[in-house]
Parts: C-alpha cells; sequence; structure tokens
C-alpha cells in the first residue's frame, strides 16, 4: 500500500501472541590472542516470539494426541485487493472521503479483512447490509505456527580508539536460527508468486542509491 489509503491491493499481517525481546550486554574484555589488549566485548540478543511462551513442538509421533497451541496458526500474511465491480468502488470512494471516522476507516481497510478470515467476530447487523461485508478479495499466503527466532551478534572494540581505519574495523559475527514448532503453510497462488510477492519483498528491502 506505501501509505497510499486508495490503493487498489495491500498485505494485512496478523499476529498472535507476539513478544519481542532485546537485551544488549557490553564488558571489559581481552580482545587479543595474547591477553594484552582490554577492549569492550559487546553482544546483542534479538528475541522475537509467536505464539504462548509455553508453546511447545508438535510431536511427530502422534501430533494430535492431546492440544497444542504451537500447531495453531499465530500468523497470518495476506494478499488484500479491492473488488473493482462499481459498486463496491464507489462505496469505497465515499468511506476514503475526509468526513469518513478513523473507526470507519480501519474498518474498511482492515476489520472486513480479519472477519474474512475468521480472526474478527461478526457484528450483529453485518448480515443486513451487503455493502459492509465482502469488500476485498483476500488470499492467506502464509500461515505460521508457533515460533521462536534469535539474533545474536558478537562484537570486540578497542578502547580509546576515535576513528578506525579501513583495514582495523572490528568484526560483527552474527547468528539467526529460527524455530518452528509446527508446519509452516505456504499457499502456491501462481499470480501471487509472481507478481505480488516481488513487490512486497521489494517495499522492505532498502536500496542504496550511490551518488
Amino acid at each position: 500500500m506505501h501509505g497510499e489509503m486508495s490503493a487498489h491491493s495491500w498485505a494485512l499481517f496478523h499476529l498472535r501472541h507476539p513478544g519481542i525481546v532485546f537485551t544488549p550486554e557490553a564488558k571489559f574484555s581481552f580482545i587479543d590472542k595474547d591477553d594484552d589488549v582490554i577492549g569492550v566485548a559487546l553482544r546483542q540478543k534479538l528475541i522475537i516470539r509467536l505464539g504462548p511462551n509455553d508453546a511447545k513442538r508438535t510431536a511427530t509421533n502422534n501430533p494430535i494426541e492431546v492440544p497444542n497451541l504451537s500447531a495453531e496458526n499465530m500468523a497470518t500474511v495476506c494478499r488484500v485487493q479491492v473488488m473493482l465491480c462499481y459498486s463496491f468502488q464507489q462505496n469505497r470512494n465515499t468511506v476514503m472521503r475526509q468526513n469518513a471516522s478513523i473507526t470507519t476507516s480501519l474498518d474498511y481497510l482492515i476489520g472486513d479483512v480479519l472477519k474474512q478470515i475468521g480472526v474478527a467476530p461478526l457484528s450483529s447487523d453485518s448480515s443486513k447490509s451487503s455493502s459492509t461485508r465482502g469488500q476485498h478479495s483476500v488470499l492467506e499466503l502464509f500461515q505460521f505456527p508457533a515460533l521462536e527466532a534469535i539474533l545474536v551478534s558478537d562484537q570486540l572494540n578497542e578502547c580509546d580508539v576515535v576513528q578506525f581505519e579501513e583495514d582495523d574495523r572490528p568484526e560483527v559475527h552474527s547468528t539467526f536460527v529460527c524455530d518452528f514448532l509446527d508446519a509452516v503453510c505456504v499457499q502456491t497462488d501462481f499470480n501471487a508468486q509472481v507478481s505480488f510477492l516481488p513487490e512486497l519483498l521489494k517495499s522492505y528491502i532498502q536500496v542504496s542509491v550511490s551518488q
């Protein structure tokens, strides 16, 4: 959508039980092999979780033996497209006028989609008016189970260094591990794979423009 409220398609991300933990740690340490130079050892750890903290991996031998929250859908990535029917487009233009409330706009852009994928309850009067439902075509591209992703970066810095030379810059060693507690579901829609997903990824990739 790129912030364009009148866009005809966009991605919607729905997360359940999300959690983020960031822990930086710095301490004095020897940074050379001979233990002669004292510097600062810096470690940064980022943990991203989906699902409850007590989620467990689904057993491979009998996955339905006991209820397991990790097997439930904890995150959904959807492609949302506006139905190009004239009546819907006319209603869309009406909703997006400046006199529309924030609640009305959010319900149009997000609420209708959440109702279609079954994560938001239908309102009591939603069945009475066809103009408030089915305004978007929703395709669930990915469904993720409970997961834990851990990013750890370590680096050693000398003390009292104003500016590093090109060859003396400290090395940063990073590890990234993502543990899925159940299967990841992927929608193999051809049009979404070749047209929508590349554009979606491009919008999140920062491209440096050389002067």
